[in-house]
């Protein structure tokens, strides 16, 4: 798939809430699992579609966003939703940290770094990412 973001894509996953507005209804709200974020757009996955063009409200705890539907597809298990947030309401860490969050190229980086340091290396690689992640990701409290 041909990549069409900007900036750095970043795997996640946690559930978040999504309202619209859809035709001959009062407005509808989903649960919605968070696919993956960049600064500019996410991807939901969700039971029901949502057509382009329409505007949406992600709803996450602390914060929420607008932003409008650039594509929608069935794929497998749900849809999936692509969402382009509207100007002003970028993303970043320190709005919304999702619980799980992955940037794939660490884990390339990781995976050259350890392929030439020998047996074992992966594993202090990893130990020490964690680590650091860990230090560095904003705290989330649990209410």
């Amino acid at each position: 798939m041909h990549e069409r973001r900007a900036g750095r894509r970043l795997l996640c996953a946690d559930l978040i809430t999504v309202e619209w507005d859809a035709q001959n209804a009062e407005g509808l709200r989903l649960l919605a699992n968070l696919e993956d974020i960049s600064a500019k757009g996410a991807c939901l996955e969700l039971d029901r579609p949502i057509p382009p063009d329409n505007m949406v409200k992600l709803i996450c705890p602390h914060c929420q966003f607008r932003a409008k539907v650039r594509h929608c597809a069935f794929r497998t298990l749900g849809y999936y939703v692509g969402v382009h947030f509207a100007p002003g309401e970028e993303w970043s860490l320190e709005k919304f940290s999702p619980r799980h969050l992955l940037d794939p190229a660490e884990l390339l980086k990781l995976q050259a770094i350890a392929n030439e340091s020998g047996p074992g290396a992966m594993h202090r690689l990893a130990a020490d990412v964690l680590a650091r992640l860990r230090s560095a990701r904003p705290q989330r409290s649990r209410s």
